[in-house]
């Protein structure tokens, strides 16, 4: 390996991300900290700045920093369904009712009354006002995506802005791509300077599946795969299942087909040393499912097993807690929750839980639920397992590479059999326990050391092959 080239790992994802981590920023942190780790000169970390179209250099203590402010933030009280949540609008109105009291019941009597007869008609005209930005805002970019024109290739004369990289360099990459980049400008480096490109793939959902995203996104990724094709020299898909969707798009648009490689996500959660005590959020027995709340993960069929065991004659059940934050397409899910009396009171929602917290509730948990309608790889499942937890999980996309014969699966929409399964498993602990001794002794764990070291050794291999691995110069340069 030359002592001259150097292997960028980018944060770009990372720097940016401001809330508690989900799937992807968990991945590139976790492969950051085993890059960190490393403590090879020839390592080093850079971000992307958008506005000025250019890479810099950041440090690694400045992106451990960060890191060490996911895992350790206190965890919020749980996320109240929506009749208990304090709106901005509730809030908005109690200041002006405290402002009202100063005056006189001649005014103030009056006022309250007009606010109680507009609240409703407020509320509803701002639902759908929020719902239309959505979609004018998704077909605002589609629109800029579609009648942007096609940039070329650079001039051998004229290449890209600076960056901090040098002919045979290796850049990866493995966050928000395609929110945070610019695929032509990366584009432009790889031929400018000889630049080796190692991308991820996680899931084509929003191309296979468009229906389940918000927007009018499918042409969107469907061009970003095409990008990530053309750009990259190596991509980490991180399932056979990924793999393949890639693969078969890439074929069917015909852009260059890059070697591609599995990269198996960890599944144990960063150690804290933070004290978790999880008695003020759930005190109850309780089922656990951890993800985003949207309708990909499918949420609502737990909801309609629930209330047909209720409806069955089952008083007794344990709760059902949520764990993640508000994604697109819940709204009428969420509203379900709230006026359903079959159900009112059995559902928890929590949001802004520690590490620490997360893998006290797994712990604590009966078992858990995954009933997503597709996905990448599909991390909760794994770290279910990873806790020794028996998982009743869908039967769609990359879950059955990941678990195996250790986990039930189950259609995804057939609520009935749903409800079936939960019951059996609540009524014969018997059979939970064996199922969990089975994992006990049947799970290995994949770690996220094990994930690095993989993105790792691709990049070495990049790094030992003389010649770059581009795409074939005779296609045209990717879009936008």
């Amino acid at each position: 390996m030359s002592t001259m080239s150097t292997i960028w790992f980018d944060v770009t994802t990372i720097v940016h991300w401001q809330r508690p981590p989900v799937g992807v920023v968990r991945v590139e942190a976790e492969c950051f900290k085993y890059f960190a780790s490393l403590g090879r000169p020839d390592v080093r970390f850079c971000h992307f700045d958008k506005r000025a179209m250019s890479y810099h250099e950041i440090s690694a203590a400045y992106v451990t920093d960060i890191i060490g402010r996911y895992g350790s933030k206190a965890s919020a009280p749980r996320e109240p369904l929506p009749s208990e949540t304090v709106t901005t609008a509730k809030r908005t109105t109690q200041r002006a009712e405290r402002m009202l009291r100063r005056f006189s019941p001649t005014v103030r009597d009056p006022v309250l009354e007009l606010a109680k007869k507009t609240t409703p008609a407020l509320r509803t005209a701002l639902h759908h006002y929020r719902r239309a930005s959505t979609a004018v805002g998704a077909l605002s970019t589609q629109l800029n995506e579609f009648t942007k024109p096609m940039r070329a290739s650079p001039a051998p004369d004229a290449g890209p802005s600076p960056a901090p990289f040098h002919s045979g360099d290796v850049l990866i990459s493995a966050g928000l791509d395609w929110d945070q980049k610019d695929r032509v400008y990366l584009y432009q480096l790889k031929l400018a300077l000889g630049l080796k490109i190692i991308l991820f793939c996680y899931d084509l959902i929003p191309v296979l599946l468009p229906h389940l995203c918000v927007g009018e996104v499918a042409g969107m990724f469907a061009r970003y795969f095409v990008d990530v094709a053309w750009c990259a020299d190596e991509v980490m898909c991180i399932s056979r299942s990924s793999q393949r969707d890639f693969l078969s798009l890439v074929h069917e648009t015909g852009a260059p087909e890059p070697k591609t490689r599995i990269v198996r996500l960890g599944s144990n959660l960063p150690e804290h040393q933070e004290e978790s005590n999880i008695d003020d959020l759930v005190q109850d027995k309780y089922l656990l499912f951890v993800s985003t709340i949207e309708r990909r993960k499918n949420h609502e069929v737990i909801y309609r097993a629930i209330a047909q065991l209720v409806e069955q004659g089952r008083t007794v059940l344990p709760k059902i807690v949520f764990v993640g934050m508000m994604g697109w397409g819940v709204a009428d899910f969420l509203s379900d929750l709230r006026i359903d009396p079959r159900v009112r009171g059995r559902f928890i929602i929590l949001n802004h839980v520690s590490d620490a917290q997360l893998s006290q509730l797994y712990s604590r948990s009966e078992f858990t639920l995954y009933p997503s309608l597709y996905e990448g790889w599909g991390l909760p499942l794994a770290e279910s397992l990873a806790h020794g937890k028996f998982c009743l999980a869908s039967n769609s996309s990359s879950l059955p590479e990941v678990g195996g014969s250790l986990v039930e699966y189950i259609d995804p929409w057939e609520s009935r059999r749903w409800a079936e399964r939960i019951a059996h498993y609540l009524d014969h602990p018997e059979e939970l326990a064996r199922r969990e001794k089975a994992i006990r002794e049947n799970y290995r764990a994949p770690t996220w050391s094990d994930t690095g070291r993989t993105v790792f050794e691709a990049a070495e291999q990049l790094l030992s092959n003389s010649s770059p691995q581009g795409p074939d110069a005779s296609h045209a340069s990717p879009t936008h």
